[in-house]
């Protein structure tokens, strides 16, 4: 009987495989797995009759490179997770741009963050994807690679011994994302009475979800700066920071819920993530970018968020309900996701003023209203 999932690890250090050996069959006793130490010959030494879900590979290796091999796993097995292993944090400035992994992780690593990737390929075998929407999200490249800082990050707030200060020290690694986290903090639109110059009590304000969504965006902001002209992702990034500002005061004009503002805002900021990398795929490969748009119909930049959302290991909690757009506007006046829709549509119209107008008067006069209202407040 064929197991349900195939893992797949290359290395050609022979006793790092045998420490990952020894992991798997405690984490997933229950998947196949190969264990490769030549790299030159992956495609043979795969399990016959097997496609892999999730592909580790070393990035230092004779002969050939951890990038080089998962440019031929991309384009044989496309639904496959690629992990790009290294020994050394300074690969990172070589392979951030390589377009080959999903993501990158230094060795050695924990246990649990193996068990985190690994998680992700149940994970994404539950999202409402058809295998054609699988195999276009599978081929995207030029992805952003997620600096060290989210990974601890992350492992802090799971953590139920950290407190603020542990998650600030964590933050102040990245001056630039925690000035940014001290603008948002500190910013008109989240009812604040007076400013703070205090990390630690910014991070108090925004809670964790979106304090977490924050630092993610701005990272991928940081890491996706070079792959486009500088107009063109200026005019992206502000486009995320003005959609979830409108939706937020747009939930807060339909009386939603304050958890709910804070939802609708999460979301927007997370949307910026799709966006930013749909375009990128434009730029750099114009034949995938339109086979996005036609697999992945209205919302392709939102289906690309929550794919690589999953393979960064949010939360399902998080990532989720960013499909419920599809299904938007809902009857429930106080739904939260009537106001990302609305906001999301106005920001989608651009510059195309018969659009703009087009999709303003299709709204309700209340809808209407609250959007002119708040854009001019």
């Amino acid at each position: 009987m064929t197991n349900k999932h195939y893992a797949v690890f290359i290395d050609d250090d022979e006793l790092m495989l045998k420490a990952v050996r020894r992991t798997a069959r405690r984490l997933i006793p229950d998947w196949d797995t190969s264990f490769i130490s030549e790299p030159g010959k992956w495609r043979e030494l795969l399990l016959s009759d097997r496609t892999p879900d999730i592909v580790f590979c070393d990035y230092r290796m004779p002969g050939i490179n951890g990038g080089e091999v998962l440019a031929q796993v991309a384009s044989d097995c496309p639904l496959a997770i690629r992990v790009l292993m290294t020994g050394d944090t300074r690969d990172e400035v070589l392979v951030g741009y390589s377009g080959t992994a999903h993501s990158l992780i230094n060795k050695p690593f924990s246990d649990e963050l193996l068990a985190d990737l690994l998680a992700q390929v149940e994970k994404l075998n539950r999202l409402p994807f058809t295998h054609q929407q699988q195999e276009c999200l599978g081929q995207l490249s030029y992805l952003p690679v997620l600096p060290e800082i989210v990974g601890q990050l992350r492992r802090a707030l799971n953590d139920e011994q950290a407190d603020t200060k542990k998650i600030a020290d964590i933050i102040v690694q990245e001056p630039l994302i925690a000035a940014r986290i001290l603008q948002v903090a500190n910013s008109a639109y989240l009812g604040f009475q007076r400013t703070t110059e205090s990390l630690d009590e910014a991070i108090g304000r925004l809670g964790i979800q979106l304090l977490y969504a924050l630092t993610v965006s701005f990272a991928i902001e940081s890491e996706t700066a070079p792959l486009l002209p500088a107009k063109i992702h200026q005019s992206i990034c502000d486009t995320t920071q003005n959609m979830a500002s409108l939706g937020k005061a747009l939930a807060a004009s339909f009386k939603c819920s304050a958890k709910a503002q804070q939802q609708v805002f999460t979301s927007a900021i997370l949307n910026g993530t799709g966006r930013l990398v749909l375009e990128i795929t434009r730029h750099k490969t114009p034949p995938l970018h339109a086979q996005l748009l036609q697999q992945l119909n209205a919302y392709p930049d939102t289906l690309i968020t929550v794919f690589l959302l999953t393979l960064w290991c949010f939360p399902e909690q998080v990532v989720w309900p960013l499909l419920e757009l599809e299904s938007a506007p809902l009857a429930d006046e106080k739904a939260w996701i009537n106001p990302l829709y609305f906001a999301y549509q106005y920001y989608k119209c651009g510059d195309n003023a018969d659009k703009l107008a087009d999709f303003m008067s299709s709204l309700p006069e209340p809808v209407k209203t609250a959007i002119l209202d708040n854009l001019g407040s």
